[in-house]
């Protein structure tokens, strides 16, 4: 096995359920069984930051791995306090037009990996366009969302909570009717999925 092998994250900005279970055991696996050692992942959203919290969690236990929370800007205050020194800002990119810099420093990252894990839900999107590209370049693409019956249930309940939540901000003085059949909907989503999950493991 080939040691020393690189991995970059690209994801939606919102994660629509719990995929902490499947991302750790995602990059254990790239660890133990792929040799990767070094980890890029950006700071844009619930999915990077979930990343970030699982490669902190797993250097105790791989000390040999590195990772870094890549920026497409100059660190400032909070980004120190929040990161600390486990930032990196790629050479060059203090050049870059700054509407352009997201875009340049996901490309940086794309160029020094050879996988890329990805949180894709969504047929449009910067994450989707990511996912593309990383292809398109030769990268191993591992996807936190499988398209199961239970992923895409998951998406439907997360769809549903956002219309709800987009209702109470319109009609307020609803807001406990919305909110009684959100948790309807959210239970029976939940129970459909998990009943497709246990009958396609049989």
């Amino acid at each position: 096995m080939e040691n020393n092998k690189t991995c970059c994250f690209f994801g939606h900005r919102e994660v629509t359920h719990n995929i902490i279970d499947k991302l750790k055991a995602i990059i254990e696996s790239l660890i133990a069984e792929n040799g990767v050692t070094e980890f890029y992942v950006g700071h844009q959203g619930q999915f990077d930051s979930m990343v970030y919290s699982v490669l902190k969690e797993f250097k105790a236990k791989y000390p040999q791995i590195r990772y870094a929370v890549v920026l497409a800007y100059m660190p400032d205050e909070h980004i120190k306090e929040v990161y600390g020194e486990d930032t990196l800002f790629p050479d060059g990119l203090e050049f870059v037009p700054k509407k352009f810099a997201i875009s340049k420093r996901n490309d940086w990252m794309i160029q020094q990996s050879d996988f890329a894990v990805c949180y894709v839900y969504k047929v449009t999107g910067g994450a989707t366009k990511l996912k593309e590209k990383a292809e398109k370049k030769g990268l191993q693409i591992i996807d936190c969302f499988d398209g199961s019956a239970a992923d895409v249930l998951n998406i439907y309940s997360y769809i549903i909570e956002y219309v709800f939540e987009f209702a109470y901000r319109l009609f307020g003085g609803s807001f406990p009717l919305c909110l009684m059949r959100l948790k309807i909907h959210r239970s029976s989503f939940h129970s459909y999925a998990h009943v497709i999950t246990l009958c396609g493991s049989n």
